[in-house]
């Protein structure tokens, strides 16, 4: 069982672009080909995805584009050719992020339903379909999208009819996405925010909409919810309420993460040393914000995990490999002037 601010934890419902499968890169390359056909300069993948989290969706985004006087009928042409585009190279192209599997059987083991709500206006069969590729689908109790209800996200309706649809109260789901949008579509639902940090281009949550836990990858969010803290942990109390609540989720999710990380590491081989990077750069942003006063009581803790985490790196690491440059400096920063 997982409890959660003293509270049963029965459902988990995801977001499913930019949290569980990584579909930018491949909706960039069909953008820009498709109004290539209409002799427009191809755009960055970075203007698309913070257009799409603040909201846009495909017509709203070739209306930026499109010259001011264009024919809506055009706009739709082009739309069109798009999504048709798109959806041939999806099942071939478009993959999940790495722990996915594991997630979703942990979630199960422990009786937790499963279910999706999406902000895309597909058909809720194409994503039945999707999940049944990534062998998935009999581990999912619900699947939302934004075409069954009245307004997309961030307006919680997608998010309370799976709710509805899982026979699970909402305040008993965790609700898991990777964008303002998502964590506030949780909060007017009344479930309780999560935010994967999945990818290079995400949002700084942390200090917009500040989510219950924050995880850098579902292979972090695993790791919580087997208790898999390694075999260091930093310590501290938790305080509820008042202007200590923020500082205090911040300090749960910084070590939570630092811990995750070490236990994911040890005596693996077989890591995904693709995550790394955003990992122990997170973490190293997220000591640096931390008020200098507080980090007196953890900084022992902090070093003896970071020498490990080095240390399970090494193992599976090249030595010439960025990701162990960042941990010795990372320790040597804390050595030499910890706070």
């Amino acid at each position: 069982m997982l409890f959660v601010n003293g509270k049963q934890i029965r459902g988990v419902i995801f977001d499913i672009d930019g949290t569980l499968i990584d579909s930018f890169s491949a909706f960039t390359s069909v953008f820009n080909k498709g109004i290539s056909q209409f002799d427009l300069r191809p755009v960055s993948q970075q203007f698309l995805v913070q257009s799409l989290r603040k909201g846009a969706n495909l017509a709203d985004l070739l209306r930026m584009i499109f010259p001011l006087q264009t024919d809506e009928s055009l706009i739709e042409r082009c739309k069109g050719e798009i999504l048709q585009h798109f959806q041939k190279i999806e099942a071939s192209e478009v993959k999940p992020f790495p722990g996915i599997n594991e997630l979703f059987w942990n979630l199960m083991n422990k009786g937790i339903k499963i279910g999706i709500a999406t902000g895309r206006t597909s058909m809720p069969e194409h994503e039945w379909d999707r999940f049944k590729r990534f062998g998935l689908e009999r581990l999912i109790d619900s699947i939302v999208t934004s075409r069954e209800v009245a307004s997309r996200k961030p307006a919680p309706d997608a998010i309370v009819e799976c709710a509805k649809r899982m026979k699970v109260p909402i305040e008993r789901c965790l609700i898991v996405g990777d964008t303002e949008d998502d964590i506030i579509a949780a909060r007017k639902a009344g479930g309780i925010p999560v935010a994967i940090l999945a990818r290079e281009d995400h949002l700084d949550i942390s200090e917009s909409e500040q989510p219950e836990f924050i995880f850098e990858n579902l292979i972090e969010f695993t790791l919580f919810l087997e208790n898999k803290k390694g075999r260091g942990e930093i310590r501290f109390e938790r305080v509820e309420g008042g202007k200590d609540m923020g500082l205090n989720r911040d300090l749960f999710n910084f070590s939570a993460k630092v811990a995750c990380l070490e236990g994911y590491l040890y005596e693996r081989k077989d890591a995904d040393v693709s995550t790394l990077p955003n990992w122990v750069g997170n973490i190293d942003n997220m000591y640096r914000n931390l008020p200098a006063e507080i980090k007196g009581d953890f900084l022992e803790d902090y070093k003896n995990i970071l020498e490990k985490i080095l240390q399970s790196s090494e193992k599976i690491l090249k030595k010439e490999d960025s990701v162990l440059t960042k941990l010795r400096s990372m320790l040597a920063d804390i050595s030499g002037n910890p706070l």
